[in-house]
């Protein structure tokens, strides 16, 4: 009677086996060990995603490698991380490796025209629509592929979204610029042989300052607004009303033509009487005052 307990006892631990000659005793440790678990699981999936591969890869070929074939979207991105995972385990076929790679090459072309497109479009409307344009170019660089012409258009957009008014009328480079101390008007120097004051608010231009044709290389205000000194390549100091754009008083012998700290000191220190004199006594003491 002991005997047939025994027995049966033994045979209730031991369990049926499985179809592959696996009892639940020998299952035990798979279930209890994570890691084993978790390594079996994991090569388990890969083997899903190789044959899932290796699927597309066979259609691609069967088709005679038709572009329809060719992977894109979420389709590409996932083969792309498969086809790296098999990499790293040396299981990648030539096939599948071809099949991405070409994908890839024709995703990159088709996003390589998408920009270009972009960024010609935003190249045209910058002016009329630079935030658009701003928008655009940007998303063209980020989430297509750079490209000229969408580098050109966001630049574009930039130079444009912060333009709020164009001042007119020089007729070469503008060498520099000045706000009045009141912040209403602006003088500008320039290499056209003037200087000129533009109301900041319209852009109009309500003076000019000529020089004699000498290029003007710096212009300066004096603190209260009604006095501008322009700087020239011949080495005069000119002090202008600013009101009116009358001449007031003419310097030469400037020993350096562009010291535009010079220049604010004279129209500072200068009086609506004055008359033409000269800077060679003046000179070190300029250079004093300079911070």
């Amino acid at each position: 009677m002991r005997r047939g307990r025994l027995r049966a006892d033994r045979c209730a631990d031991t369990g049926p086996q499985s179809a592959g000659g696996t009892s639940r005793r020998d299952e035990a440790p798979f279930r209890q060990w994570a890691p084993l678990r978790q390594e079996v699981e994991a090569r388990t999936e890969q083997l899903r995603q190789r044959a899932e591969l290796e699927r597309w890869a066979e259609d691609w070929e069967r088709s005679g490698r038709s572009p329809d074939y060719l992977l894109t979207g979420e389709r590409l991105t996932l083969a792309q991380r498969w086809l790296q995972a098999l990499r790293e385990s040396g299981q990648a076929s030539e096939t599948a490796q071809v099949l991405v790679e070409s994908s890839q090459r024709r995703d990159l072309a088709f996003l390589r025209r998408v920009s270009d497109s972009i960024g010609q479009y935003a190249l045209g409307a910058a002016e009329q629509q630079p935030e658009q344009s701003r928008l655009l170019s940007l998303a063209a660089l980020g989430e297509c592929t750079p490209t000229p012409s969408a580098r050109r258009g966001l630049m574009a957009a930039l130079a444009s979204s912060h333009l709020r008014i164009q001042l007119d009328g020089h007729t070469d480079t503008v060498r520099h610029i000045a706000w009045s101390p009141d912040g209403r008007p602006l003088a500008t120097a320039s290499r056209d042989g003037t200087a000129r004051i533009f109301d900041a608010r319209s852009g109009r231009s309500l003076r000019v300052l000529p020089s004699g044709g000498a290029m003007v290389e710096g212009v300066a205000w004096s603190p209260d607004s009604t006095r501008i000194a322009t700087v020239g390549r011949d080495h005069v100091v000119r002090i202008w009303d600013a009101a009116s754009g009358e001449p007031l008083r003419s310097l030469t012998g400037a020993p350096d033509s562009s010291t535009r700290a010079g220049a604010r000191w004279l129209v500072g220190s200068s009086r609506s009487r004055g008359s033409t004199g000269s800077l060679t006594n003046r000179a070190s003491s300029i250079r004093r005052r300079r911070p």
